[in-house]
């Protein structure tokens, strides 16, 4: 009998945890981009040549991921900024692909052409995932200030999808595109594919000119806007049986796999952190100057693999990682198992791991008020 993908991409990542090792991770190639997104915490100018020296070269990519797959990586996510913005992304990724990589593609769709759709259906990823930002060249512009990444994004990704190529749609939520979902939603189904929601603006990691936290919803236009988002999608489903419900796309993965890795350990004594998550645990994130963070939006704790090697940087975090304190009123409050708070964002919100996020607090009530209301 075939082991269905997410039996074994569950086993892998859960003895991951169990024994410590990295198995799972994201490589930020570039933080260079062709679009300006008002929300993007790491988004540098596309040609800036003091950001091209400072990231990794092409060997040293190739580098980091035969060190990686050495220590135990399979699972892999090109992302940026922006991936195709370099000029050496095919070396880099057929390189990566040839190691044994299990590749996954972060991208805004719109520099692809068919050329480069048809060497990805050559060596095609896992999957590409697209971020589509508003329903209308109008919202583009307002969004990326990119009026014309609408038609071009749209067009590729009917193309990838014709090539075969599988393909991940999902949209980040701001005040300036939050009234488009229900179109982007009926887009998404018209091509066959669900319309994922990156349900959190998180404030900038970078110096990079954009102001996320400005252009995010609040924590009641936040709460409304998802009650709203999932009973249209539930709308869709029933109108569609042989659709699938959407899937609220974040970088943090849920507590079961922490829990089925107990389940699993024997006698095996799992080190209790205080991430929810898979980062820092079995997963990693190497930035764009080579720099090694348990997840993207915690820079404060990271190693360098290229001074010290990629599995004793790797060894340096999880150490980091699992000396995080846990904030004691968050583990104690009533909304706990509902709410998005993690180390990472509670430091970006108040610059303290043991401090509660008034943001996140506020969302959370929100959200249980307003499905309360709906029924």
């Amino acid at each position: 009998m075939a082991l269905k993908y997410s039996v074994l991409y569950n086993g892998i990542i859960e003895n991951g945890i169990v024994m410590g090792k990295p198995v799972s991770g994201f490589f930020e190639l570039t933080s260079r981009c062709n679009f300006r997104c008002k929300m993007c915490y790491v988004c540098g100018m596309s040609e800036h040549q003091s950001l091209i020296k400072k990231e990794l070269t092409t060997a040293q990519w190739i580098d980091m991921g035969k060190q990686a797959r050495d220590a135990g990586v399979l699972f892999l996510v090109l992302t940026g900024g922006e991936i195709f913005m370099r000029k050496d992304f095919w070396e880099i990724y057929e390189a990566l692909g040839n190691m044994g990589f299990i590749i996954t593609l972060y991208t805004n769709g719109s520099l692809l052409n068919d050329d480069m759709i048809q060497r990805l259906a050559k060596q095609p990823p896992l999957k590409v995932s697209i971020s589509v930002y508003g329903a209308s060249a109008a919202t583009y512009e307002k969004v990326t200030e990119c009026a014309d990444g609408y038609d071009k994004t749209i067009t590729n990704i009917k193309k990838l999808i014709n090539a075969g190529i599988s393909v991940e749609l999902k949209t980040t939520v701001i005040k300036a595109n939050s009234e488009d979902f229900e179109e982007l939603a009926d887009l998404a189904r018209s091509m066959g594919k669900n319309m994922g929601i990156v349900n959190y603006i998180t404030p900038r990691r970078e110096g990079s000119g954009t102001d996320p936290v400005a252009n995010r919803l609040t924590p009641l236009e936040m709460a409304r806007f998802e009650v709203r988002a999932n009973n249209y999608m539930k709308h869709l489903y029933d109108l569609n049986k042989d659709a699938a419900p959407s899937l609220i796309i974040d970088d943090v993965m849920s507590d079961g796999h922490i829990e089925n890795a107990k389940k699993i350990a024997d006698t095996k004594i799992i080190k209790k952190t205080a991430f929810r998550c898979t980062s820092g645990k079995c997963a990693f994130w190497l930035s764009w100057e080579g720099k090694l963070f348990p997840c993207g939006l915690l820079s404060d704790i990271q190693a360098n693999p290229l001074a010290v090697g990629f599995e004793n940087a790797w060894q340096e975090i999880w150490n980091k990682s699992h000396e995080v304190p846990s904030c004691q009123e968050c583990d104690s409050c009533s909304y706990f198992n509902d709410c998005m708070s993690c180390p990472a964002r509670l430091k970006l919100e108040t610059g303290e791991f043991t401090k509660p996020a008034p943001y996140l607090c506020e969302f959370v009530k929100a959200l249980k008020a307003e499905n309360t209301l709906v029924k």
